[in-house]
């Protein structure tokens, strides 16, 4: 799979890394906690992985990757999300999605939530207000105080929102 369990990983979708129509990446950063200013050196990269189905097709359902970062020294500053995956999700879930609208300014990170509309076995549908920018943003529910990360936000219409559910 490329992923080693000592690395740090960081998900996000899938056309951050390769856009079907601008092709592969050509640099990264990663720049935690913006809020308009930077408090903390940009995280190295150590490369990425992505599913081969999303290089072939750009099918939806694919399209998830994961950053490598070359230390784990942030997180250990930071702290880092825990994952939570459901086989029968529990009714009415509160969940919310954090990203950096690439619109606004100063850059911040900027969070919104409700109930989860739907499940599917691929996607976790909502009405959250996302815009550009917030792709590969965590979706996340809190349980006992812990922010469990429950899918990756990979694409908005108006008031339809989808991520990519975990498996």
């Amino acid at each position: 799979t490329g992923l080693n369990a000592a690395q740090a990983h960081l998900a996000t979708a899938g056309h951050n890394i390769v856009h079907p129509e601008a092709g592969p990446v050509a640099s990264m950063t990663i720049q935690p906690a913006l809020d308009g200013s930077s408090h903390f050196e940009p995280t190295e990269i150590g490369g990425y992985v992505i599913p081969p189905e999303w290089r072939r097709g750009f099918a939806a359902r694919h399209d998830y990757g994961c950053i490598l970062l070359k230390n784990a020294a942030i997180g250990h500053q930071l702290g880092w999300f825990g994952m939570a995956r459901y086989d029968a999700p529990p009714q009415n879930l509160l969940a919310q999605v954090c990203g950096y609208p690439a619109a606004r300014r100063p850059q911040t990170q900027y969070y919104h939530g409700g109930r989860l509309g739907a499940w599917t076995d691929d996607f976790l549908h909502y009405i959250f207000a996302t815009s550009p920018g917030v792709s590969g943003a965590p979706v996340f529910a809190t349980f006992g105080g812990d922010r469990l990360v429950i899918g990756v936000h990979h694409w908005g219409a108006g008031p339809s929102n989808r991520g990519i559910r975990l498996s």
